[in-house]
């Protein structure tokens, strides 16, 4: 579930526009900006007998939407069409397991890059492609993803632009975003071509492995702490229980994390960070706030039983 931070946040009847002004830029909505020209924009929303009028610039000082404010928006008008999307991916996925089926594995991946091909220039033109540089030092064209996701914040600044929108989300206005606005709204229509497109890019390229993606397809929390303390663990699999242990059990306390470690240091005996190391890893990357780990000698029953239970699991895990 997406948090709302600001849906609905403007309740007062503030009448000013500096007081407008004042309360956004407070609420990390709008951000003071210089601009090259000075430039006026205005609009106005009512709910409830309040009216609102946004002009956004005042002589010399301007302002601008902050990036998270934007980002919330878009949230929130993907969860509207996220259903429908991930139903077009599946329709996808048949059609093309219809296409291919009997491809050889080398045939199937050729066709899937086809396809692949096709869709993205059919959102990207090429002249939008910048210059990229591989780790090898390699200079060329950008990774598809990077020109995708230029694209993409290309539609989210255009919210900046519809004060409809942005007036009526701030108004927590419900039933200003109905069907009919979606199905009619070009801006939202074109976001829906895009978004429906980049998941099927996004699902060939994780099957097909065409190109690294880090942007859509951020790393997972296993290869991020393997990558980041490898010389401290035994191995990325090590790291993998870690983290299913965690995110499978409902109740994780400290006792959990302590038994967690010497399951690893003490029964298995491999390569495992100090205790202190341990629970700082875990507190950073589960966003845990524990007091320091380690053991006493005067672990009870509780904590031989969470032992002999990662065994069993440990056992499952690696086979």
């Amino acid at each position: 579930m997406i948090k709302q931070k600001y849906f609905g946040i403007y309740t007062s009847d503030k009448s000013s526009h500096n007081e407008v002004i004042e309360f956004l830029v407070e609420n990390n909505i709008l951000i003071p900006i210089t601009p090259l020209n000075s430039f006026e924009k205005s609009n106005t929303a009512e709910k409830g007998g309040v009216e609102l009028v946004f002009r956004f610039a005042i002589k010399d000082k301007s302002y601008d939407f902050t990036e998270k404010f934007i980002d919330e928006i878009f949230l929130f008008i993907k969860t509207f069409i996220t259903g429908l999307i991930n139903a077009n991916l599946i329709l996808f996925n048949r059609d093309f397991d219809i296409l291919t089926y009997g491809y050889s594995t080398k045939k199937k991946r050729k066709e899937a890059l086809k396809k692949f091909d096709q869709i993205f220039y059919e959102l990207i033109e090429k002249k939008k492609i910048g210059l990229g540089q591989n780790s090898d030092g390699y200079i060329g064209s950008e990774s598809r993803f990077e020109a995708l996701k230029k694209e993409q914040l290309s539609f989210k600044n255009k919210f900046k632009l519809d004060l409809g929108i942005v007036l009526n989300y701030l108004l927590g206005n419900k039933d200003f975003f109905n069907r009919e606005l979606l199905d009619n709204h070009p801006l939202l229509l074109e976001i829906f071509e895009f978004e429906n497109s980049l998941k099927i890019l996004i699902e060939l390229n994780r099957r097909f492995k065409f190109e690294n993606d880090d942007i859509f397809t951020p790393k997972p929390k296993s290869k991020l702490i393997f990558e980041e303390y490898s010389n401290q663990f035994h191995s990325l699999k090590q790291i993998e229980f870690i983290v299913n242990q965690i995110e499978s059990n409902e109740k994780i306390n400290r006792a959990f994390i302590i038994s967690l470690f010497d399951f690893f240091s003490g029964s298995l005996k491999i390569k495992t960070p100090s205790a202190k190391l341990f629970g700082e890893i875990i507190n950073e990357h589960f966003g845990f706030n524990f007091s320091e780990i380690g053991l006493n000698g005067s672990e009870g029953d509780k904590h031989r039983q969470r032992i002999e239970t990662f065994k069993k699991d440990w056992e499952i895990f690696t086979s």
